[in-house]
């Protein structure tokens, strides 16, 4: 195999985003290592953007099951939009909330997650992740929120989890539906 197909290839892929640092700033955990340990690293960083997409998925698809997938057994919450703070609350009973908060109150969205910075040491990780959320209620404007979630994480048995989610906003493009 010459260089062209090794680097056309997934291990080639996953090893140059490895030594250029995965996107992130700085120094990254990634360039340091071996290849073994700079693959572990890209493919728990991957791994961590889909519990991430989890959430967002189980939110739009108003799924219950979807988004307490995403979540550890416990987790700690914090919306201060909504001044929503929770600690140590069943992961099950807070995706339970939100799906049917959006159900009641015949609201859809759609998430838009990107701009990841994770940061993994072992079985935890803490992230910061963009997010531009559209929202439509029956009867009403759109609402845009924009804003990021800063959230830990832990690996399980299952893979990934939420640990911990904060949701902090940066924008908001018509009136929020905080009621």
């Amino acid at each position: 195999m010459n260089r062209k197909e090794f680097l056309k290839g997934a291990a080639g892929t996953m090893a140059m985003a490895a030594l250029c640092g995965a996107g992130l700033s700085g120094k990254s955990a990634a360039a340091e290592g071996s290849l073994e340990e700079k693959i572990q690293y890209l493919l728990d960083r991957e791994a961590i953007m889909e519990c991430q997409y989890l959430y967002a998925r189980g939110c739009d698809m108003q799924d219950a099951d979807l988004l307490a997938s995403a979540f550890d057994e416990t987790i700690t919450v914090y919306y201060p939009l909504v001044d929503l703070k929770l600690e140590n609350t069943s992961g099950k009973d807070m995706a339970q909330g939100i799906v049917g908060s959006f159900i009641k109150d015949g609201i859809t969205t759609q998430h838009y997650m990107n701009m990841y910075e994770i940061k993994i040491d072992g079985d935890t990780a803490s992230g910061i992740t963009y997010l531009r959320a559209t929202h439509k209620k029956e009867g009403s404007d759109f609402w845009i929120h924009g804003g990021y979630y800063d959230n830990t994480y832990v690996r399980t048995e299952n893979g990934w989890k939420i640990k911990s989610v904060a949701l902090y906003g940066m924008y908001d493009e018509g009136v929020p539906y905080t009621g």
